[in-house]
């Protein structure tokens, strides 16, 4: 059996999906799917988040950046059949390959999940994580939040900001979040008293200490937008779900990189 069939069969057994469910359920929507290159690399990096364990932990994993077309880069991977990300009535643009962008005044990807709907079953209040694939440095755009829910579920600009929260209030010692210039960048809460800053070089920031609290303020996941701030920002990949571990971020990381380098 062949690593890919074995990864798919391993996924069966669990009760999750596969690649080809994502392809499956575009094809029965009538959506344009990527190009047969880029159908088999984006089979490569779901075989390798798997495999590093990641894909069991999400909730939903959608991979923006695509030769096809704005609506099969709506589907999450994890179960395309839910949490399907909504870019009808919000409309960012679209670039093949890029993924999505706001306009800065009234565009955003609404991603049409709830954390505290009961079909989110791991991102929890002491075990989640979130984070996009962004082409741009969010260090150099003033105010941006490429990926937030509410007050206390957010991602913000300076890399440093006691904005920066994952189910909790303003942490009381910040840390770096590195970018790189651009890159996978997330957040992550493994217990109540502390997250950490998942930085686009695959390694963790210092903790920050923050006291999590119950995830009950109702609302979608969104990008490039923050209550009735919008702001422009180019983002290849998003996922919400539950805690990574060091490791699992580094591999994370070094699986998303090595598909995007086939762009």
């Amino acid at each position: 059996m062949t690593n890919e069939k074995y990864l798919n069969f391993l996924l069966m057994v669990g009760g999750g999906s596969k690649y080809q469910d994502v392809l499956t359920q575009a094809t029965a929507d009538g959506v344009t799917l990527p190009s047969e290159e880029q159908q088999s690399n984006q089979r490569t990096l779901f075989g390798s988040l798997v495999s590093i364990g990641v894909m069991d932990k999400f909730d939903a994993f959608w991979c923006f950046a695509n030769d096809g077309s704005s609506d099969f880069a709506t589907y999450n991977w994890k179960n395309p059949s839910t949490f399907k990300a909504d870019v009808t009535t919000t409309s960012p643009t679209f670039t093949s390959d890029i993924g999505f962008n706001g306009n800065g005044t009234s565009s955003y990807v609404d991603l049409n999940i709830d954390p505290t709907d009961s079909s989110v079953t791991k991102y929890t209040r002491d075990d989640a994580s979130f984070g996009v694939y962004s082409w741009d440095d969010i260090d150099t755009a003033a105010n941006n939040y490429p990926i937030s829910q509410e007050t206390r579920i957010r991602i913000f600009q300076n890399s440093a900001s006691g904005n920066n929260r994952i189910n909790s209030a303003a942490p009381t010692s910040t840390s770096a979040i590195s970018t790189s210039g651009a890159g996978l960048i997330g957040l992550t809460r493994g217990d109540a008293s502390e997250f950490y800053g998942l930085s686009s070089d695959g390694s963790y920031s210092s903790a920050m200490a923050a006291d999590s609290v119950v995830v009950n303020q109702t609302g979608n996941f969104v990008l490039n937008k923050f209550d009735t701030t919008f702001k422009s920002g180019r983002i290849g990949m998003a996922w919400v779900g539950g805690h990574l571990t060091a490791t699992e971020w580094s591999n994370f990381v070094t699986a998303v990189n090595t598909y995007i380098n086939t762009l």
